[in-house]
């Protein structure tokens, strides 16, 4: 999902009838996190851990996000139909209708907690993880914790931490 889907995630079809008309041409800017990478309104962002937590609120005690297990245990046949045919959509909004455009990306790093869900629902789904070494994760945390706390005292809608914060 990409920012031009906010903020009504779960109507991507209408939303996108409603708002195509208001968005100007896609301009990048630098994201937040300072580290140069930029960022526009069909970046990919992990907007569809909106759609899971919406079916699977069970999942989300306030400590922790619960794993899916590989066996028929989560089940939620109303999730599974629900996904399947709002990726359908996201994909037949982005294609443009080339045919060779059948691929949903999702950088969601949440999704290794599914990944048998995943499989479940999409089996010639291709998975990959990216592996950062654990001192250059601890670095750039550090340095996004450093940047993101200036925010806070200035943005009181976002609270000490948000639901969704790290």
């Amino acid at each position: 999902m990409t920012y031009r889907e906010m903020p009504f995630l779960l109507l991507p079809l209408l939303w996108n009838v409603i708002s195509r008309r208001f968005y100007p041409p896609d301009t990048m800017l630098e994201r937040a996190h300072g580290d140069g990478m930029t960022i526009g309104n069909d970046s990919v962002e992990a907007f569809e851990e909106i759609l899971w937590r919406a079916f699977w609120p069970e999942k989300y005690p306030k400590d922790r996000i619960e794993l899916w297990a590989a066996d028929d245990s989560d089940v939620n046949e109303e999730f599974e139909l629900f996904m399947r045919n709002h990726l359908r959509k996201l994909i037949a909004l982005r294609s443009g209708g080339r045919p060779g455009d059948s691929r949903y990306v999702s950088k969601n790093n949440t999704n290794v907690s599914r990944i048998p869900k995943i499989t479940q629902l999409f089996p010639d789904a291709v998975i990959l993880i990216p592996f950062r070494t654990q001192w250059i994760t601890s670095a750039q945390c550090c340095v996004n914790i450093t940047i993101f706390t200036r925010f806070i005292p200035r943005t009181p809608s976002l609270g000490v931490r948000g639901s969704w914060s790290l």
